[in-house]
């Protein structure tokens, strides 16, 4: 089901039939309903810290929404470090525009340095989040467990023994820079 020429224009603006577009679109790339249930509760959050936002700085909202609800689209491939590089291609691959790919392939953690991705079998090059939309999403995400909203306390704790130091250093650096959105 690739996006039509019509829904690729609704993306720039808020619409409930987009959005249940969307979630259908999900179902057709065989995203699991735990995973479509989780990117609904990251899209939700970051709805309402858009709300917010709004008065402190321009934010391009239907990207942080969007880009929230197809953030995990690559799991319907894989549960590894990879999804979010195989959620990018395959967001490509439906006609999406490059920004929604760049915060599907940024999410992951605190985003993931060039030597890291080497690391870990990546595609040599850096995966941390740049523009307030890539890292709003990569934030909220990891304050979402399940569909179940979560302190950065309750994340870190999760992934302490998951993943290495420099990685949970940057997940805190990332809350401290959103903590002025929140």
């Amino acid at each position: 089901m690739k996006l039509p020429p019509s829904k690729i224009g609704s993306l720039y603006r808020l619409d409930t039939t987009v959005y249940d577009y969307s979630i259908s679109l999900l179902e057709s790339v065989g995203m699991p309903g735990n995973i479509i249930r989780h990117s609904i509760s990251v899209s939700e959050y970051v709805m309402e810290i858009c709300a917010g936002i709004d008065n402190k700085c321009k934010i391009d909202r239907p990207l942080c929404i969007y880009g929230a609800l197809f953030h995990d689209i690559g799991r319907s491939v894989s549960h590894g470090i990879d999804h979010g590089i195989l959620g990018s291609e395959i967001l490509m691959s439906l006609g999406f525009p490059d920004n929604y790919s760049l915060v599907c392939e940024r999410h992951i953690g605190g985003g993931i340095s060039k030597e890291e991705a080497r690391s870990a079998g990546l595609p040599p090059r850096d995966y941390i989040p740049i523009s307030l939309e890539e890292k709003l999403v990569c934030h909220i995400d990891n304050l979402v467990y399940g569909s179940k909203r979560v302190s950065i306390d309750h994340t870190l704790k999760r992934l302490r023994k998951k993943i290495p130091s420099v990685a949970l250093e940057r997940i805190k650096l990332l809350n401290s820079e959103m903590q002025q959105y929140m």
